[in-house]
């Protein structure tokens, strides 16, 4: 019975290390950009906030690396935050701007200028170590995006998508944030774990109080 319960603390300690372990938020200031850190220290295609955050005003792409590399085959999660007066895609690359995963059009999904709040996945199809975003198409550019939040989280799949939809003067219709993919199955996980290794610590003492008398 001391086995099982050694086997039921390892299995809560081991579940509860990956669900730290893979929730990744994206440092978004100028000082962790990829492509287009050049351009934020001139200030006018790119500039640097007061909160932190960087806007890419007007310029044809920006990134971000992320903590660790994705690798080919591996699925992440994005949470993405901010506003934007146009529509842009996000993608993964590596520091060539190689296109590394498939891409997410802003206006697919419902959006074409004001605030947002997208949760949707990625495929990795190399090796990537950056977050890229850029214009909608070919040769257009950024306009006015500020990146507020970036979370990349590895594996899962993106939770049922709210369209978000422009009101008038280009205020986005509030949404409610789409909870992190795997957060609601862990802590049930949790806690079923917990509730048998306090079974199996109830089950020891009787044994033992029976045992001496």
């Amino acid at each position: 019975m001391k086995k099982a319960l050694s086997l039921v603390l390892a299995l809560v300690l081991v579940v509860f290390g990956s669900s730290v372990a893979f929730a990744e938020e994206i440092d978004i200031s100028g000082d962790n950009l990829g492509r287009g850190a050049g351009l934020v220290d001139y200030g006018l295609t790119v500039k640097r906030n007061d909160d932190g955050t960087v806007t890419a005003i007007d310029t044809e792409s920006i990134s971000w690396y992320l903590p660790e590399p994705v690798a080919a085959g591996e699925t992440v999660t994005v949470h993405v935050k901010g506003t934007s007066d146009g529509d842009f895609r996000m993608w993964l690359i590596n520091m060539n701007e190689v296109t590394n995963s498939d891409i997410y059009k802003m206006s697919e999904h419902g959006f074409t200028s004001g605030e947002f709040d997208q949760t949707f996945t990625l495929t990795a199809t190399d090796e990537a170590t950056e977050f890229f975003v850029k214009g909608y198409v070919y040769g257009e550019n950024l306009k006015n995006v500020n990146i507020t939040y970036l979370d990349v989280t590895k594996g899962g799949e993106a939770p049922a998508e709210e369209v978000v939809e422009d009101v008038a003067d280009d205020v986005a219709a509030p949404a409610e944030a789409a909870p992190k993919t795997g957060e609601t199955s862990t802590v049930v996980l949790l806690v079923g774990l917990m509730a048998l290794s306090l079974v199996v610590t109830v089950v020891l003492k009787k044994k033992e109080l029976f045992a001496n008398n």
